[in-house]
């Protein structure tokens, strides 16, 4: 392989530099070999890994594998990330190497959608931006949700708005856009109060958002009491969230973990709550109800209330959860 590239590249080492060339040139030599048997067995692929890991590690990592007939021993594109990484490359300059994938390689795709990710994270907005636009039309959308993600983390109302439409929130997988529009609710109701965050889910953009999202967070820092006045003032969080006061009630405790005992009126007053949930309501791959008890039983550093928040769970998985939990709350109390 030939590793004298005329790249205009402003500082590197030499070394280094010879580096990502020799993972570029792989790249683009392995890329219609599919199957782990082919790819290991290439001289190519050995010989890269070997001048990046060195002649130890890619005989360690031969021997222990038991799998090379099916899979690969190791990913090209996360090497290139590693060395890139390691090494802080420049952004712009890693842009270049990536540059020299084949057009049509899956790997360039995914190698610039990481670096777009890469460029957000030291603020390099307008690289990111130019990195974008090098993508195929069919993939600048997810330049784009990680655009509009920054900008829920930041709070930037207008940009968001504006990259909103570019991220084509009816694509799959469309709860990315709604996880994106939560963050920007939560984080604008840090700033500036779970009042602010609630009126913003008024704005049309947010009105499928659950304003539960504008109080959660804040559920350690006040009573139960405030919470049901919250809930009374505002019955958008319950609309959106049929269940939003078990959910608060719990995340009130769980935010403060571990608590010695939970007073005993408060621990029946979240159970009761909890057992309004209907127990066919998932949460994930528990029931809501289930998955609420176990962060519930989680909270609280009292045998009994562990106990008593097991045996109203339904799913043994989901109990085997809290016995951990209760397990090593004995474990801490025999030690003493």
């Amino acid at each position: 392989m030939n590793n004298n590239r005329n790249i205009k590249i402003k500082i590197m080492n030499e070394e280094i530099l010879n580096k990502l060339n020799l993972i570029i040139d792989t790249i683009n030599i392995t890329e219609n070999i599919w199957g782990g048997e082919e790819f290991n067995s290439n001289s190519n692929v050995l010989n890269t890994y070997r001048i990046i890991y060195g002649e130890d590690a890619l005989q360690k990592i031969l021997s222990e594998k038991n799998d090379l007939h099916l899979n690969a021993f190791y990913r090209l594109d996360s090497t290139f990330e590693n060395v890139v990484s390691e090494n802080d490359i420049d952004t712009a300059e890693a842009n270049i190497f990536i540059n020299r994938i084949n057009a049509k390689n899956y790997t360039r795709k995914w190698l610039k959608i990481w670096l777009i990710r890469r460029a957000i994270s030291k603020k390099e907005l307008e690289l990111a931006e130019d990195i974008i636009n090098e993508l195929n039309d069919e993939d600048k959308y997810i330049g784009h949700r990680l655009m509009l993600l920054h900008y829920a983390l930041t709070v930037d109302i207008e940009n968001f708005k504006f990259r909103l439409k570019l991220s084509l929130p009816g694509k799959f997988p469309r709860n990315e856009i709604g996880q994106s529009k939560s963050i920007l609710i939560e984080n604008y109701s840090k700033k500036y109060g779970y009042e602010k965050g609630i009126d913003l889910c008024n704005d049309k953009i947010f009105e499928k958002t659950s304003a539960i999202v504008a109080v959660k967070w804040t559920a350690h820092l006040i009573t139960l009491d405030e919470i049901d006045n919250i809930l009374v003032k505002h019955n958008k969080i319950e609309q959106g969230s049929p269940n939003a006061k078990a959910i608060l009630y719990v995340a009130h405790f769980y935010e403060q973990k571990y608590i010695n005992e939970i007073p005993n009126d408060e621990f029946e007053k979240v159970i009761n709550e909890l057992m309004k949930i209907d127990k066919d309501v998932k949460c994930g791959d528990f029931r809501l109800r289930d998955f609420l008890f176990i962060d519930f039983g989680a909270s609280t550093l009292n045998k009994n209330q562990i106990t008593n928040c097991k045996k109203m769970i339904i799913s043994p998985i989901a109990k085997r959860e809290l016995n951990y939990h209760l397990q090593n709350v004995k474990n801490k109390s025999a030690s003493r």
